[in-house]
């Protein structure tokens, strides 16, 4: 089922699964952040990525919870063209633009947490909820796509820390 949003309020598309190892992991946060999500103030858009990289429009948490989500047919993807700002949606032989405010990625491991969505969705001009961590000793570190991308590979991380003069524990 297509759902058109038409209001004030923001769309916020949810990315979650992906094909990494950690594809059921990323379903159980996506879980979590969406049931806290304030819809007073926001259109929560749901695109899980199966583990063979199909992006779904996702109806719903329910899906999600049962894995039902996986057997979907109407396929939905960030629009390459910069100017729209969109989601493309294909469904019956026909495609429809989803205005787009906000994504959140909701996905972990590598094609997640390694910093490659974050880079298609910069490439897009697209905004993103950033994400920031606390650590004691490092201070604030926002979690971007060099951020993301460094933290994931530990020689990298090393050097980045080495070259910061940031203690490396």
């Amino acid at each position: 089922m297509i759902k058109e949003f038409r209001s004030m309020k923001k769309n916020v598309v949810v990315i979650f699964g992906g094909d990494s190892s950690e594809h059921d992991v990323s379903c159980l946060s996506a879980t979590t952040v969406i049931k806290n999500m304030d819809t007073e103030k926001y259109n929560v858009i749901l695109v899980g990525i199966t583990k063979e990289g199909k992006w779904l429009l996702v109806d719903g948490v329910k899906d999600i919870e049962d894995g039902s989500w996986r057997e979907g047919e109407v396929k939905a993807f960030i629009s390459p063209d910069t100017t729209t700002r969109s989601l493309v949606i294909l469904a019956e032989g026909t495609y429809k633009l989803q205005k787009v405010d906000v994504i959140f990625p909701v996905l972990h491991g590598m094609n997640g947490e390694d910093g490659t969505v974050q880079g298609l969705l910069n490439c897009l001009k697209f905004h993103m909820l950033d994400v920031v961590y606390w650590h004691q000793q490092f201070q604030w570190i926002k979690y971007t796509q060099r951020s993301s991308s460094i933290i994931l590979e530990s020689i990298r991380q090393s050097l980045f820390m080495s070259e910061k003069a940031i203690l490396n524990i």
